[in-house]
């Protein structure tokens, strides 16, 4: 993808990753004081509350920690990203708010990590970009524990947007994430791995994957999707999928299915429920091509509606599951 460069919009700190981290607290909530905290890199504690407005982009290079424990402080930019982490640096956003709309033809609404971004109970909220409505990462690291991303937008990935990069999620919240493309609330072009945590209301326009769209290769456990929706299901993957002690509740949908593969998925001691009065979705699980196993699953669908349609590619699931129709090959009848 093209980046456009706002170099007008761009605000170089010129420390590089060798200089000795410093720290200090920032007792005025203003975007020149933090700044000047900022330049020396190191752990900066917040002594103050209130909504700090960017004028333009802080560019991180060097090891910075933003630590806002037992305030409450919003970083706010209208015209520009909040941050851009470059390589071989972490920046640390501890007990934030972020939110930023730069719009079209930028990478990362809030921030562009190519470095090592780390969220810890924090929030991403209400932030737009073209690709990553909340955070692009670039090949980079980005870890979210504790920490909500909701009500962001974007052409794909309205929460979060992983081009080759490595992801980890803990713990955490996606909701109310839009977009047009693919992956309302993550599109997923790296590994990710995902953990005790839930997607609900997230949505996808036209094409794939309401909560998660995956064309790379996604770990999923202990996690629970309800009423996310999209033209191409819930799940979109094209890559390598598994889900394990996982459940979905969709009470609603706009597209063909709940989950929709054409890669490889494989789930394993998960529920997939649609609501049996309020939805118009036709079938649960839909696989183009690419390769299926389920391991102690239950899909339970609707009336006049089919729980699996399989159009391509392989399945194996002689391993224990359930089915309240007979759609899915090799699973049992549900028990009633």
């Amino acid at each position: 993808m093209i980046r456009v460069l706002m170099i007008c919009a761009v605000l170089l700190v010129t420390v590089s990753p060798s200089v000795q981290a410093g720290s200090g607290t920032l007792t005025n909530c203003t975007y020149t004081d933090l700044l000047n905290l900022i330049n020396s890199g190191g752990t900066i504690q917040f002594g103050c509350s209130g909504q700090i407005d960017f004028p333009s982009e802080i560019v991180i290079t060097a090891d910075t920690t933003l630590d806002a424990s037992g305030q409450n402080v919003t970083l706010m930019a209208t015209s520009s990203r909040l941050f851009w982490v470059t390589p071989g640096v972490t920046l640390t956003v501890r007990g934030l708010t972020l939110t930023a709309t730069p719009g079209y033809g930028i990478e990362g609404g809030a921030v562009y990590n190519e470095g090592t971004l780390r969220l810890e109970q924090a929030t991403i909220f209400d932030s737009f970009a073209e690709w990553g409505g909340g955070i692009y990462n670039e090949g980079g690291t980005v870890s979210i524990h504790n920490s909500t991303l909701d009500s962001n937008d974007a052409e794909d990935g309205g929460g979060l947007n992983n081009n080759g990069g490595q992801v980890d999620i803990v713990n955490s919240t996606l909701s109310n994430n839009h977009c047009v493309g693919f992956g309302g609330a993550i599109s997923n072009g790296g590994t990710a791995r995902i953990t005790n945590s839930t997607f609900t209301h997230n949505l996808c326009v036209f094409a794939g994957g309401g909560a998660i769209h995956n064309g790379g290769t996604m770990d999923v456990t202990n996690t629970s999707f309800a009423n996310n929706g999209a033209e191409g299901g819930s799940i979109n993957n094209t890559g390598t999928l598994s889900m394990t002690n996982c459940s979905m509740f969709q009470d609603w949908a706009i597209g063909v299915a709940v989950i929709r593969n054409a890669g490889t998925v494989t789930i394993t001691n998960c529920t997939i429920t649609i609501d049996q009065v309020e939805t118009s979705v036709g079938i649960i699980y839909y696989q183009e091509a690419g390769s299926s196993t389920f391991r102690n699953t239950t899909i339970i669908g609707g009336p006049d509606r089919e729980n699996c349609a399989i159009r391509g590619g392989t399945i194996d699931a002689k391993g224990n599951n359930q089915s309240s129709d007979n759609t899915c090959p090799d699973f049992r009848p549900l028990k009633k």
